[in-house]
């Protein structure tokens, strides 16, 4: 009898073990494949030319090292000079480093000299690490649409999108989610750094993602990515974004700080 208990516990334990597998890797497909079909007839080629990607080219003793990229929205024009908005961690460290700009259609990364060269230069106008924020800006003669950001962030349950191209992926993917936090959160990440005012979403992100665009049911920019959590199985569990209130508090900080500087 004591032995049919213990083959019996131990079936158990695996039938949970299994049922908590299969449900990670179901609501990580599910997370990356769901489509809300009104909002994706207004992702037009308008709203995804103004996400781009950023291309770190790091000069070393005698070569130069390409990184994958990380993303970036423009949120600001004036004449020819983009303004864009991306996460602080991934432009953090930049010695010896060289911003290019690479836009959406762009699927794969030519590791040449003279394919980057042709791309043009961003530059880190302002940071806080407070939000986890940075500015860039770069030149261009082509037509790159700006999005307006939200006046206000997205509450619990609402629907929002996001627009990256994460590491595992050759071209731009688009998902859609809602907000899982009922209020603002701090995240603690890997490096045990801190960031306030979080907002969790269920839209797939992954390696890559971070500084990529999160939009309203409106289109307009609601939230930059940050990061994201992954559960034991290292599938995806939720998606963090620095929302729109707080970039708006970020740009007039920004604003303020070039206006005491002139």
């Amino acid at each position: 009898m004591k032995y049919k208990k213990i083959i019996g516990s131990i079936t158990v334990l695996f039938l949970v073990m299994g049922l908590l597998i299969a449900y990670s890797f179901i609501y990580d497909y599910l997370c990356k494949t769901r489509v809300y079909s009104d909002i994706s007839q207004k992702i037009s080629d308008e709203v995804l030319s103004a996400n781009l990607q950023i291309v770190q080219c790091k000069t070393e003793v005698d070569s130069v090292r390409y990184s994958a990229g990380f993303g970036a929205v423009v949120f600001q024009k004036v004449d020819n000079r983009y303004y864009v908005l991306t996460a602080y961690h991934a432009v953090n460290s930049l010695e010896n480093t060289i911003l290019r700009v690479l836009d959406y259609n762009a699927k794969i990364h030519f590791p040449l000299k003279e394919y980057y060269e042709r791309l043009p230069v961003a530059t880190v106008e302002y940071y806080d690490e407070k939000y986890d924020l940075a500015i860039l800006s770069f030149q261009s003669g082509e037509n790159i649409s700006v999005l307006k950001i939200a006046d206000s962030s997205p509450n619990y349950k609402e629907r929002i999108v996001c627009i990256s191209k994460p590491y595992s992926e050759r071209s731009t993917l688009i998902t859609y989610g809602k907000v899982i936090s009922k209020k603002p959160v701090e995240v603690i990440f890997d490096d045990g750094s801190k960031t306030n005012c979080i907002i969790k979403h269920s839209a797939y992100a992954d390696s890559g993602s971070s500084g990529s665009v999160v939009l309203n049911e409106n289109c307009e920019i609601a939230g930059i990515t940050i990061g994201g959590g992954k559960d034991i199985f290292r599938n995806f569990k939720s998606g963090y974004a620095m929302p729109s209130e707080q970039i708006n508090i970020f740009l007039s900080e920004w604003k303020n700080n070039y206006t005491n500087s002139n």
